[in-house]
């Protein structure tokens, strides 16, 4: 559907319809970017159309950051998704936030039942490889899960930022210091990633 309505929405770039529809595709896809481009894209065009409602809900979701923000507990997240059992972002803040809180078990549940939806999730995979290689102490596993999320986002920088942590913890130096040197190119490489990549070259 969502290569349908790319075509689509290429051809009526000044139809709200048609990126709301696009937006939504993308948004059950767990392609977050790409749904909120075209979602306000959407309700740039106009404000009144049939959708334009549910695109400034989802739109709302998309913008909420459970690492600085209270506004939205497990129950709150949980009772939406009892609304819309589907929903993939909802299920992504529900995981990410059980995560955060220490809930290692019930965030893996909730990044499995999302990757059941969404399996070429990244963001998702890169997510349950972290919890895997911390609080749940597997870094095999963890590397399987990094490497799956690698070759779908080869050239995604968060991807590549987790994996080479991910690397690292699993004893793989030489692999975490190749893919930490590549996030580092980048212009103005934040100073926990220079940290990791001389850790990763020390080792080596």
């Amino acid at each position: 559907a969502a290569a349908l309505l790319t075509d689509t929405a290429a051809k009526l770039t000044e139809h709200p319809e048609a990126q709301f529809h696009l937006g939504m595709a993308n948004y059950m896809r767990g392609d977050i970017r790409a749904a909120e481009l075209s979602l306000r894209r959407a309700l740039a065009l106009s404000e009144a159309f049939p959708g334009a409602e549910e695109a400034r809900q989802r739109l709302a979701l998309l913008a909420s950051n459970t690492s600085n923000s209270s506004s939205q507990s497990v129950a709150d997240l949980q009772k939406l998704l009892d609304a819309q059992p589907k929903d993939p972002v909802v299920l992504m803040r529900l995981a990410d936030l059980q995560a955060a809180q220490g809930a290692a078990n019930d965030a893996r549940a909730s990044y499995e039942r999302l990757l059941e939806l969404t399996p070429k999730s990244a963001s998702a995979l890169i997510r349950l490889a972290a919890l895997h290689a911390g609080k749940l102490g597997d870094p095999a596993k963890a590397m399987e899960l990094a490497k799956q999320a690698r070759q779908l986002a080869p050239n995604d920088f968060a991807v590549a930022r987790q994996f080479g942590q991910i690397a690292f913890q699993a004893g793989q130096h030489e692999w975490a210091a190749s893919v930490l040197q590549e996030c580092a190119q980048k212009p103005a490489p934040p100073s926990d990633l220079l940290y990791d990549l001389a850790l990763a070259l020390y080792s080596i």
